[in-house]
């Protein structure tokens, strides 16, 4: 049971991850095209991370050990963004 826990939580840290560090690669391809970067960054920004740290106290449910396999899982996520940002560009 704790180990389903912990994969769980581990795949759901790195769907946050991918939600952040992807929206932050939208978000800074986005900027050339506004007529408010700054309103365009700090929305982005704010966005995502009331996103990320509601989905880390969500899925945390109190237990240490489910927030870090979440933030490992989501260090995973900007592993995987800046690999194919880095094959795309």
């Amino acid at each position: 049971m704790i180990g389903t826990s912990l994969t769980l939580a581990f795949a759901s840290g790195a769907m946050l991850g991918l939600l952040f560090y992807g929206g932050l690669w939208i978000t800074v391809r986005a900027l050339t095209m506004t007529e408010h970067p700054v309103a365009v960054t700090l929305g982005s920004f704010l966005l995502r991370l009331s996103v990320v740290v509601a989905g880390f106290l969500i899925i945390s449910g109190g237990r240490w050990q489910n927030a870090l396999a979440c933030l490992a899982g989501f260090a995973m996520g900007r592993i995987a963004v800046s690999r194919f940002v880095t094959t795309c560009t």
